[in-house]
């Protein structure tokens, strides 16, 4: 039989403390037989108990452990008869009211967590997990050597879904601006225990901590014992441990009426120690499958989706949405799908969704929920001034490029198309664009410069400006987006930011010299303008191309009409909540954009919308 002094656990625990008014007292008995109850050793003959060793104390601490094995069968067969047998160790510990948990089968860790969250006849109420403030008060306070960030931000080309960052003291490498919209899911921080600064991994959303090997059961005893004693002894503190990044957020009124977005985001979509199996599932969700908003209702708290695979519509989710105290969040789901066939894929997202930490809601307001949470930016309070307001007269600034109405082929019904032939012609946006620009006064003055339409696959910019400033060459990027919402959106401008960074690669001197003519050279389907008079073909503005040099101004330019200069003057004056939040996120995201702007060595405008 295995003796306790034969082990040499991981030092990686899950954490949790005796509820208010209740003894310690045989508690560990009851863990044991409920844990074991949950692994399902009864009836199934892949589980097996091997042993079982109730508590008993062993100096300053309580100790129970089981002994199980499962068959699992390789991944490298179908073969039936082939099956891999592993040896599996829960053990629970305690120190005072503290509970440690280790148990090696790690896929299995979400049983503990939720033993621990659910009422049953060994454990009702009795335990709980170890609060994340608790947890980063105990070892999140020295140096940081290692961090793990997820974004709350929308899923962009040019900003990376999560990343790991290593240093002597993270604290002072994060960047107020690039790293604002990411939150921390674990760190891992020098620590004082006992007599030692040693390493300390925590992930206090998860309530765990680790802190590498064993060679001993005695080295393994006295290191969480004096881990216990430390969380024991350390004081709760309010402040956050990292004030850069995202913060959570607790049930104060919050305005989630306009969700704009929501995609399926596991949070172990990051993590390479996942099964070969559940890392296809988790790829799967996270990165083949979508969900668009259809109907917003009940304030926000009920949002109609519909699930696409490979943007095949499979069917609709309504999800329904409760805050819960300190900003955790429960999904309630139901679906239906758009043909049998997709029955059991329904089935799947609805289980997915309302596991909540599957799930990613961004919302207008600035909060977004993520891993169960809602979160929010912690905006700088600095204004982006850098915004001129035109007037754009009669032009209809609700419509990107002409349109023209057509019968669908797939459903018979009239649609609206854009309509390329008729640019320059019409009452959209990108016509405003040919008829005015680089004159933003609304006069009648001739345009002068080169302009070009390079709306279109693989595009460099809607529209590329060649003209002359105070004496000096200047290149405009200009990237339009019409109004999608009224007054101050974000969601109008994270699409168009974005396109408007990822292209800014097209400024490096190297692209300016040589790349423009064989890009230009090798598209047929562009606009050109000359000084305001549309070209017949593109050779003369192929030997203008051929005439510039490095030496050039560079411009990128963002053109919204739905930032008013009325709305954003009355919001900084008089500071309406919902209002004030959504334009201080459009700052920073301005800033942001503008930060990447100036490393290219280009200045970044905002074009906004009179009154």
């Amino acid at each position: 039989m295995l003796d306790k002094t034969k082990l040499k656990p991981y030092q990686s625990l899950i954490i949790a403390e005796v509820s208010d008014g209740i003894e310690p007292e045989g508690l560990m008995d009851k863990i044991l037989t409920s844990v074991e109850n949950d692994l399902d050793f009864i009836g199934n003959a892949k589980r097996q108990l091997i042993q079982k060793v109730n508590s008993s104390m062993d100096g300053d601490i309580e100790v129970g452990f089981f002994h199980y094995s499962v068959l699992i069968p390789p991944s490298w067969t179908n073969e039936v008869d082939i099956e891999d047998r592993e040896n599996h160790l829960f053990l629970a510990i305690r120190y005072k009211m503290l509970f440690a948990f280790y148990l090696s089968e790690s896929n299995k860790k979400g049983i503990i967590v939720n033993n621990l969250l659910k009422k049953n006849e060994q454990n009702v109420d009795r335990l709980k997990l170890l609060t994340q403030k608790r947890l980063s008060s105990a070892f999140l306070q020295g140096d940081t050597r290692t961090l793990w960030l997820s974004g709350i931000h929308r899923r962009t080309q040019i900003k990376a879904d999560s990343k790991i960052l290593a240093g002597l003291d993270l604290r002072y490498a994060l960047d107020p601006l690039a790293d604002q919209t990411y939150y921390y899911t674990a760190a891992r921080s020098i620590t004082r225990i006992g007599d030692k600064s040693i390493p300390i991994g925590c992930s206090p959303k998860k309530s765990s901590i680790w802190s590498g090997g064993s060679k001993t059961w005695i080295d393994f005893k006295e290191r969480i014992t004096q881990l216990l004693i430390h969380i024991d002894q350390s004081k709760e503190k309010d402040e956050l441990p990292f004030p850069v990044i995202a913060e959570p957020v607790s049930l104060n009124n919050l305005d989630l009426s306009k969700p704009y977005a929501l995609a399926f985001f596991p949070p172990e979509l990051d993590d390479p120690s996942q099964s070969p199996e559940l890392q296809e599932e988790i790829e799967y969700w996270g990165n083949r499958t979508s969900l668009q908003i259809m109907k917003i209702q009940n304030e926000g708290l009920t949002i109609e989706a519909e699930l696409q695979e490979d943007n095949r519509p499979i069917g609709i989710l309504t999800i329904d949405v409760e805050v819960k105290e300190n900003g955790k969040v429960k999904l309630s789901v139901k679906g239906i799908e758009s043909e049998e066939k997709f029955k059991d894929l329904i089935i799947e997202g609805c289980y997915k969704v309302s596991k909540s930490n599957w799930l990613k809601i961004w919302y207008e307001s600035g909060f977004t929920l993520a891993d169960g949470q809602l979160y929010q930016v912690r905006f700088r309070d600095i204004e982006f001034r850098n915004i001129e307001y035109v007037d754009f007269l009669d032009f209809d600034t609700n419509q990107e490029k002409p349109q023209k109405i057509v019968t669908s082929k797939k459903t018979g019904n009239k649609v609206k198309v854009d309509d390329r032939s008729q640019i320059g012609n019409a009452k959209s946006l990108f016509d405003w664009v040919i008829a005015y620009w680089p004159n933003k006064d609304g006069t009648k003055k001739q345009p002068m410069g080169w302009l070009v339409c390079d709306d279109g696959a693989m595009e460099i910019a809607d529209f590329i400006h060649f003209g002359v400033e105070d004496g000096l060459p200047v290149i405009n990027l200009i990237h339009v987006k019409a109004n999608s919402t009224s007054g101050i959106s974000v969601s109008d401008y994270e699409i168009v930011a974005s396109q408007a960074v990822k292209n800014l690669r097209w400024l490096d001197s190297q692209l300016l010299e040589g790349g423009l003519i064989k890009t230009f050279n090798k598209k047929a389907d562009i606009f050109i303008w000359h000084d305001g008079t549309k070209q017949a073909d593109q050779n003369d503005f192929i030997k203008f191309l051929e005439t510039i040099d490095t030496n050039i101004k560079r411009r990128v330019i963002i053109l919204q009409p739905s930032l008013s200069e009325s709305k954003v003057n009355k919001t900084r004056k008089d500071k309406p909540e919902s209002d004030s939040a959504r334009l201080r996120q459009l700052d920073t995201l301005l800033y942001g954009v503008e930060a990447n702007c100036r490393a290219a060595n280009a200045e970044f405008l905002v074009i906004g919308s009179k009154p």
